[in-house]
């Protein structure tokens, strides 16, 4: 019998990224199916609508499924929200199907994986994006770069960032 885990998914593109390249890492890791069930998210339309255009944008359409049993199933929750929680890379042998409620936000996750779907990320994302003349800059501070108060000028990548945001107009 098949064996299967998903995970609670939350927030917008770039969340929603982590969680999902987390999830193929932890299923990969622990021999398992990763599967993602729209059924959970109907009752938010909008939540539902953005998980589905990250899944198309990025091709991760062979992870939906809604044919999954959930008579036997195990929730786990995440530790640590910001640091790889070591049980989800060993998860139990049973049951056949575990749902996992946390933030998986970090790459570590995914580490013996990480090459392979990220090329993937690129292209997509290069389809998705519109094309300019001026590059397009983001910036994203994980939630632990502020709960620790540290300024960005103190920050080992503080060269980058700063030629990042005088890229802005």
């Amino acid at each position: 019998m098949s064996k299967f885990v998903t995970c609670v998914i939350r927030g917008r593109m770039g969340n929603i990224l982590c969680i999902l390249h987390s999830l193929i890492g932890i299923a990969k890791k622990n021999n398992r199916i990763p599967f993602v069930d729209m059924r959970l998210y109907y009752s938010s339309p909008v939540s539902c609508g953005i998980i589905m255009d990250v899944i198309r944008q990025f091709n991760l359409e062979y992870l939906l499924n809604s044919n999954i049993d959930y008579t036997n199933c195990r929730n786990l929750k995440e530790n640590n929200i910001w640091l790889l929680d070591e049980k989800l890379m060993k998860l139990p042998k049973k049951p056949d199907v575990i749902i996992i409620h946390g933030y998986l936000q970090t790459w570590k996750y995914n580490i013996d994986y990480v090459a392979s779907p990220k090329e993937e990320y690129i292209i997509a994302a290069k389809k998705t994006l519109p094309q300019t003349e001026k590059p397009i800059v983001g910036i994203h501070f994980r939630y632990p770069d502020e709960g620790t108060n540290v300024k960005l000028e103190k920050s080992v990548l503080y060269p980058y960032y700063k030629k990042a945001i005088e890229s802005f107009d």
